[in-house]
């Protein structure tokens, strides 16, 4: 987690280290403060993480410093930590460019502000592009664009791998 507090410069809050430990005990079915895979799984289900067989085994292999097939709370804290971060750090991101767009503050990203950010950049959008570009974002074919058409739209193709 220290390389992703480094890079992003963000940290968990207090509510979220709560979050890991509820997530954590919750799945920890005997109570002896360690968790097996399948509980590795299910705690990070449960924050909204959800992960394939070779996620899950390259967490255990990591983390699992120690080879006994469970991973403590520390350790889950860390391995969970560490995606709570570049998460905070992605959807900062993501808003701040939302607002970027979003001229008037309205909500929502029209033709216009589209147009606007692309000529404060020195780029000229033609009306075929800036056509296509509303299409393709526009889900839901209102005429505007949405903070959740948006993240969709970026989110699509970027954003996928590892900060």
């Amino acid at each position: 987690m220290e390389e992703a507090k480094r890079i992003t410069n963000q940290e968990l809050t207090k509510s979220q280290l709560e979050e890991i430990e509820a997530a954590f005990k919750a799945c920890d079915s005997n109570h002896d403060g360690r968790i097996v895979p399948q509980e590795v799984k299910k705690a990070c289900k449960q924050l909204g993480i959800f992960l394939c067989k070779p996620e899950l085994d390259g967490i255990m292999k990591e983390t699992d410093k120690s080879g006994n097939g469970y991973i403590e709370l520390k350790e889950f804290t860390e391995i969970v930590g560490e995606q709570m971060v570049v998460t905070n750090y992605r959807n900062e991101q993501l808003k701040k460019a939302f607002k970027r767009f979003d001229k008037d503050g309205d909500g929502t990203i029209t033709k216009t502000e589209i147009k606007l950010v692309f000529k404060e950049s020195g780029l000229e959008l033609d009306d075929a592009s800036l056509q296509e570009l509303m299409e393709e974002a526009d889900t839901n074919k209102d005429g505007v664009i949405s903070f959740d058409e948006f993240v969709h739209a970026v989110c699509e193709n970027d954003w996928s791998g590892e900060i």
